[in-house]
């Protein structure tokens, strides 16, 4: 009898098994479970009303919900630009740049929105943000004496600008030229002089006298130079840090004062420079600083110029790294006939160390120098004082340049080494040097 009853409950198994094998479910309708957003996947199930067997699905994700926010407004003059930002969960899609408003003027000539007059706007030369002026120089002392960072950036309207002599310019601003001539008029770090306009305005100067650190950037300008003698105005211990990107100076000879980009005077304190993607064709001196500080000179091009990089470095105590990177010099240098004082010194690279105590290095990476002009070489490396002994090791590292460089770094001929292109190598200099 027992057997008996196991048989049947192991037929009745199999017979299950056999039909749940064979069975087609018939689900129910679809539940949410959980509803999708933007970020996290939902879910929904379903049940077999035969085998009560739950099937789960997930659900698509939400597409964001996507709104125009600006990053930056446009006023009347300056673009804007907008990025998509998703209302549920702030995620950010495409950008976009928004278009200039320009000016809209009521019945007064006034513009509805920024309030400058239609003829203050037709004649301006430069603006701040949308502050017109009719005289660059106004436009430049207008930011300097602004404590607002969104109004020390002077934009230049006109094709041309017209300085008088050594413009003083000692306080922190940035000029986006757009391309101005300057006319190889200078602007004057750290100058105290009443200073007389283009057009005869006098203009005091103690309106202008900011000390301590500034910093001074030009961008895209023509035949601006930046230029200062500060020794007799700076306070010790002070930073000048001067940037020029994508300038370019002409002068009209090999030899001339014309084409200058930076000429510094002064060694009371720290004088960093970035020159970046600028060029000088026929200049006597285009780049001279003789403080302390970082010189970086990148993507620049020099082009018949007696000694486009005259670092003299005159500073008692410190340190000074120069570092020309990516450059090209053409036909540099300068011959005893076109002028016989620059000669003696003249190199597409000088470095010229002249007091005890101070640290100096130049560095020439992926440079090329073509057609040198005179008898210094292409890297003249000198040092000179009283007392040969006190100065530190003044020293060029040269890597991985396109062409090869002459380096001429002591007393006689025996101190002359040409480094191959794509080579690497540390030349010091001999001391005592007797050249100039």
């Amino acid at each position: 009898m027992m057997r008996k009853n196991v048989l049947i409950v192991a037929l009745v198994l199999l017979v299950a098994l056999v039909s749940c094998a064979d069975h087609e479910h018939a689900w129910s309708e679809w539940k949410v479970v959980e509803e999708s957003t933007c970020t996290k996947a939902g879910s929904r199930t379903r049940t077999c009303i035969g085998c009560n067997e739950v099937e789960t699905e997930k659900l698509p994700l939400k597409e964001h919900s996507y709104e125009w926010k600006f990053v930056v407004e446009p006023n009347c003059v300056d673009a804007g630009k907008s990025e998509q930002v998703c209302s549920a969960c702030g995620a950010k899609g495409e950008t976009r740049d928004d278009e200039a408003l320009g000016h809209e003027y009521g019945e007064d000539g006034k513009c509805t929105r920024c309030g400058n007059t239609k003829d203050i706007v037709d004649n301006a030369v430069a603006r701040i943000g949308t502050e017109y002026y009719a005289i660059f120089e106004e436009a430049v002392i207008a930011a300097l004496k602004s404590d607002n960072d969104s109004e020390k950036t002077v934009e230049v309207l006109a094709k041309e600008i017209s300085l008088g002599d050594h413009f003083p310019v000692n306080g922190s601003v940035t000029i986006n030229a757009n391309g101005a001539d300057f006319k190889n008029k200078d602007l004057s770090v750290y100058h105290y002089e009443v200073y007389t306009s283009a057009s005869g305005k006098v203009m005091d100067n103690d309106i202008v006298t900011k000390q301590g650190d500034i910093k001074i950037v030009v961008n895209d300008a023509k035949n601006l130079h930046l230029w200062g003698n500060d020794d007799n105005f700076r306070d010790e211990g002070t930073t000048i840090s001067i940037e020029m990107k994508n300038c370019r100076s002409e002068g009209d000879s090999r030899t001339a004062s014309n084409g200058l980009l930076i000429y510094l005077t002064g060694n009371k304190g720290i004088t960093n420079v970035l020159l970046e993607g600028c060029s000088s064709t026929k200049s006597s001196s285009p780049v001279y600083t003789n403080a302390s500080g970082e010189i970086v000179i990148k993507d620049c091009t020099f082009t018949e110029c007696a000694v486009p990089i005259n670092m003299n470095y005159k500073a008692a105590e410190g340190t000074r790294r120069v570092t020309i990177d990516g450059c090209t010099f053409t036909a540099c240098g300068c011959t005893t006939a076109e002028d016989s004082g620059i000669a003696a010194y003249a190199a597409p690279i000088r470095v010229l160390h002249t007091v005890e105590g101070s640290d100096d290095c130049v560095t020439i990476r992926n440079t090329s120098i073509n057609g040198t002009v005179g008898t210094n070489g292409d890297v003249l490396l000198l040092a000179k004082h009283e007392n040969d002994s006190k100065i530190k090791a003044e020293k060029a590292i040269l890597e991985n340049n396109k062409t090869d460089i002459k380096v001429v770094y002591g007393k006689d001929a025996s101190h002359v080494k040409t480094v191959e292109a794509g080579a690497s190598e540390t030349i010091e200099v001999v001391l005592p040097s007797e050249r100039t």
